[in-house]
Parts: structure tokens; C-alpha cells; sequence
């Protein structure tokens, strides 16, 4: 409501300014007030169904157009006299009025305002305003190299999807491209690592985004739970790799790495800080878990029950490191050639 009594104002507004010039070539001035009021609503109209993404798929330019010109088409008698020439209540044929159709705004002008509108999308304030900071995220081999080779989508497929098959590994309708792109769960001995970039966009040497890591590791109580605003302190679940403040002064993008060091619980706040801060939406925490690398490392021993091949006894463990799995083969081994001997 308070949009549309701000738009009436401005119309009414115009529309007192450029009467007393006339019409021009360049200008087009409605007849009357409230064809100035009529005029500037079906140009936001307009505007909307050419532009906004929503819209502009299911409607095309040219019906746009024509919804445009029609808004303005109107029928009119062409003697509104003959119409009181009644006798009783019937009006004789002869006597019917003939109804034609007039363009309350000449076509030529609505033509060449559609132009305009179609080329150049009017902007308001609150489109002005840049939108929410996005989100691309990649796996990497090297946590030390910010510009590292990402890894490709058959080796995402076979390493990373299985252990990360969680909805918020995956884009889907209800994720946007802010912090709910980043998975919900990490391992502790994970096959790569996450590189997350945040775009803006253009660069900004007013803005910065420092990361701010709140942890709770697994044998940590909660009533004494550990936080860092560092991003890399060493009670973290994780650390923020090369660092937690992030810039925009050279480019539109800055990258962090998530490196998980223990198991446990962490969310990742988003400070928006600088004088160009409050131009920018947002970004939303994220909480995460790290597990354990339980079935990462594993181990399966089975043996035969009794004299029948198919009946088969398994018992499958996992260990917490390459080096722990390697001892226990290593045990495991050595204790089955000694039983053999």
C-alpha cells in the first residue's frame, strides 16, 4: 500500500512540473492527472513483467507489450446525446449510440516507452542494494595452497559423495547460494579438503568478513565450551586456513579452507565488517559436525564355522588412522602364522 500512494505522489509530482510545457517531442505529457497516475503504474508494470526473473520466463516481450497498449484502449460512444433519446424504455435502432475505441495515450508514444523500459530496467533502491555474498565451494588435495586444483566431479563422486551424502552437500531447491552450501558433517581424516569461496559483485575495500569459529569438541562438557574468534585456535573442532579475516579490496572473491582437527561440533559466523558493511545481506551460521574417520580405516576378519565353506563367521573393525590399521594387519598377521606353525 505505502509503494503504491509513493507512486501516485510521484506521478502527480511529474505531472505538475511538465504540464506547463506541454508536449514536446521528447516528453510526453498525459492529458489529465489521473492518466498520469494510470500511466506510471502500468510502466511498473511493465517493468516487472519484462524483468523480473520470476515473470520474465512465462511472459514473452511481445505479449507484455500488448497487455501494455491494451491497458490503455477504451471504448466511448461517439454522440452520448443520442443515448438519452429514449421513448418509454426502448431505444429505437436508429437512435443507438455507435461505440468506437480511442487510445487514451497515443500507440507510437506507449511503443517507444516500451522500448525504453525493454532496454534499460528501472531500478529501484532496494534493487540497488547488492545481494546476498554467494557461496562456491570445492574440494582440494592441498590445505596450504589456496589456489590448489580442485578435484573433478568423477573423483567428488567416488571420494567425497559417499561420505558426505547428506541433503546440504547437494544443491537442491531449498539451498541458496549463501553458507547452506557448505556440507553439515566433515571426517577427521577427510580424502580432501573444502576450499569455500565467497563472491561479491565487485570488489569492495570497504567490506571484510571476519570468520568466527564457536566449538564444542565431542570430549569437551558443554558447560565449558570452547570458542575461538581466531579461527584457528588449537581447542577448535576446526581451523580457518590461511586465515579467518577475509578482504575484498583487489577482487570480488576471498577463500578460506575448513580443516577439521578434532571430533565434534562447530558453527562458523559471518561478521560483515567496514563502513560498506550494512550495503550487504547477511550471511547465515552454519553448524557442523566433524565425526570420527570410524569405517575410513578398516579391518574385516572372517573364518569358516565348521565343515561347511558357505557358513562363514565375520567381524568387521574400524580404526581412527592409517598407522592403527596398519599395526593391527600387522598383529593380526604374525598371530595367524604362529597359530599355522
Amino acid at each position: 500500500h505505502s509503494i503504491s500512494v509513493l507512486l501516485e505522489i510521484a506521478a502527480l509530482q511529474w505531472y505538475s512540473k511538465n504540464v506547463e510545457g506541454g508536449q514536446t517531442g521528447s516528453v510526453y505529457v498525459p492529458d489529465s492527472q489521473d492518466m498520469a497516475v494510470k500511466l506510471a503504474f502500468a510502466i511498473m508494470t511493465l517493468n516487472t513483467q519484462l524483468h523480473n526473473p520470476l515473470l520474465r520466463t512465462e511472459t514473452q516481450p511481445d505479449a507484455a507489450l500488448r497487455d501494455f497498449v491494451a491497458k490503455f484502449r477504451a471504448t466511448v460512444v461517439d454522440d452520448p446525446a443520442v443515448a438519452g433519446k429514449r421513448k418509454g424504455n426502448v431505444l429505437r435502432k436508429r437512435d443507438q449510440p455507435r461505440v468506437v475505441t480511442i487510445m487514451e495515450v497515443p500507440t507510437e508514444r506507449l511503443k517507444a516507452i516500451y522500448d525504453r523500459v525493454l532496454a534499460n530496467r528501472l531500478v529501484t533502491c532496494s534493487d540497488a542494494r547488492p545481494s546476498a555474498p554467494e557461496f562456491e565451494v570445492e574440494w582440494v588435495r592441498d590445505c596450504s595452497d589456496l589456489n590448489a586444483p580442485p578435484l573433478s566431479d568423477d573423483q567428488v563422486e567416488q571420494e567425497i559423495e559417499d561420505v558426505y551424502s547428506d541433503p546440504g552437500f547437494r544443491d537442491g531447491i531449498l539451498f541458496n547460494a549463501s553458507s547452506d552450501r557448505l556440507p553439515s558433517k566433515f571426517s577427521i581424516e577427510p580424502p580432501a579438503w573444502l576450499r569455500v569461496t565467497i563472491r561479491i559483485p565487485e570488489p569492495n575495500p570497504k567490506l571484510s568478513i571476519r570468520i568466527r569459529v564457536l566449538s564444542m569438541p565431542a570430549d569437551t562438557p558443554a558447560a565449558t565450551n570452547a570458542s575461538s574468534n581466531s579461527g584457528s585456535g588449537p581447542a577448535d573442532v576446526v581451523s580457518i586456513l590461511p586465515n579467518n579475516w577475509l578482504t575484498f579490496r583487489a577482487s570480488n572473491t576471498a577463500s578460506f579452507i575448513i580443516r577439521p582437527q578434532a571430533v565434534g561440533h562447530f558453527t562458523l559466523h559471518f561478521i560483515m565488517e567496514g563502513s560498506h558493511a550494512r550495503h550487504y545481506h547477511p550471511i547465515p551460521s552454519r553448524t557442523m559436525v566433524v565425526e570420527g574417520a570410524f569405517m575410513r580405516q578398516t579391518v574385516q576378519v572372517n573364518w569358516k564355522r565348521g565343515e561347511d565353506s558357505n557358513n562363514r563367521a565375520r567381524h568387521m573393525f574400524g580404526m581412527d588412522s592409517q598407522p592403527t590399521k596398519t599395526r593391527w594387519v600387522q598383529c593380526l598377521e604374525a598371530a595367524l602364522r604362529s597359530t599355522a606353525d
